[in-house]
C-alpha cells in the first residue's frame, strides 16, 4: 500500500489532510492528481504489531474523500445535496449502479410486474459483467413498458397499491438506464425509493415526515455501505480464507458470512475497528460493499 510522500506542507502523521466540504466548496482538480499537501489521506488505525499506516484509496471507482458524517448530513438535507454528495464521492459507473440497485432493492416487494423485478436483477449482473448491452437494453425497454401500462391503468387515490406499484416501476427503469447518472439516481431513484416506501407505511396516500426521514437515514447507510470510510484493506489481510469468504458471501449474497469474515480478518491482524464493526453490525450489507470490493479488488 503506498505511503503518501512527506512534504514542508504535509500534514502530520496520524492527522487527516484539510478538506473543504462545505456546501458548493470546489471539488480539487484531479486531472494529474492533488499536489502532495492536498491528497486525502486517512489514518489506518493500528493493527497488531504496527504503529499503523497511512492509506490512499484507488482513484479508480471509489472516493478517496470516503464517507463522513458531513455527508451524510448532507444527504439527508435537500434533493439538490444529495445530487452534490454523489457528485463529490465520484462513483464509478457500477457502484453509481449497485447503489441505484440497491434503492431498488428496498422496494422490491412494490414491484409487482415481472419485467420490473428482472430490470433490477439485470441492472445488477450488468454491473458486474454478467449481463451484455442487449440484455440490458431488452430489460430497459420491458420496465419501460410496465412502467407506463401502470401508470395508464393506475387509480387516483395515492396510496392505492397500483400507484406504489408504478412508482416502483419508475425507479427500476431507471436502475436500467443504458448510462446510470449519479443526479439521475439521487433525484429520481432514491426520491422515488422514498415515496414508495413512506407511502406504504402509512396507507393514507401522504408521507409522514418522520417515515421520510427514517428511509433517507437507511439510504445513507446504503451509500455507507459502498463508499466506506476512504480507505483500502491493508494487503496482508488478503489471506486465501477471508478472500475465500468474501468472494463466496458476494457471490451468493448470504449476508450471515460477514461475522465469520470478519473472524478471519482479525486472525489475519486486522483490528481496524471500521472494517471489523462493518462486518459483524447489522448492515445493511449490499454488492458493492466497501470491504468486500476492497478483498476481491473490485472497484
Amino acid at each position: 500500500m503506498a505511503r503518501p510522500t512527506s512534504s514542508p506542507q504535509q500534514h502530520q502523521a496520524g492527522e487527516p489532510a484539510t478538506i473543504d466540504r462545505s456546501p458548493g466548496a470546489p471539488l480539487p482538480d484531479r486531472t494529474n492528481g492533488p499536489p502532495p499537501d492536498q491528497r486525502p489521506v486517512v489514518w489506518v488505525r493500528p493493527t497488531s504489531g504496527k504503529q499503523g499506516r497511512f492509506s490512499l484509496r484507488s482513484p479508480t471507482g471509489r472516493s478517496a474523500l470516503g464517507i463522513d458524517d458531513y455527508l451524510l448530513d448532507l444527504w439527508l438535507s435537500s434533493e439538490p445535496a444529495r445530487v452534490e454528495v454523489l457528485a463529490r464521492l465520484e462513483l464509478s459507473p457500477r457502484l453509481t449502479r449497485l447503489f441505484a440497485v440497491a434503492l431498488c432493492g428496498d422496494v422490491r416487494e412494490l414491484l409487482t410486474d415481472d419485467r420490473s423485478r428482472m430490470a433490477v436483477e439485470v441492472a445488477e449482473r450488468f454491473a458486474d459483467d454478467g449481463a451484455t448491452v442487449r440484455e440490458l437494453r431488452v430489460a430497459r425497454r420491458a420496465a419501460s413498458d410496465a412502467y407506463f401500462e401502470l401508470g395508464a391503468t393506475h387509480g387516483t387515490a395515492r396510496s392505492s397499491a397500483s400507484v406504489l406499484s408504478c412508482l416502483a416501476a419508475n425507479a427500476a427503469r431507471h436502475a436500467v438506464d443504458m448510462h446510470v447518472k449519479a443526479s439521475t439516481v439521487a433525484t429520481d431513484v432514491a426520491a422515488l425509493a422514498v415515496d414508495v416506501a413512506a407511502l406504504a407505511a402509512t396507507g393514507r396516500g401522504e408521507v409522514d415526515p418522520v417515515g421520510e426521514r427514517r428511509i433517507r437515514e437507511r439510504q445513507g447507510r446504503l451509500l455507507a455501505a459502498i463508499v466506506g470510510p476512504g480507505y483500502e484493506l491493508l494487503p496482508e489481510w488478503h489471506t486465501a480464507d477471508a478472500v475465500g469468504l468474501a468472494s463466496t458471501c458476494y457471490e451468493t449474497k448470504d449476508w450471515s458470512i460477514m461475522p465469520v469474515l470478519a473472524d478471519a480478518l482479525q486472525d489475519a491482524g486486522c483490528e481496524n475497528d471500521d472494517v471489523l464493526g462493518h462486518c459483524r453490525g447489522p448492515g445493511p450489507h449490499v454488492r458493492g460493499d466497501w470491504v468486500l470490493d476492497s478483498l476481491l479488488g473490485l472497484k
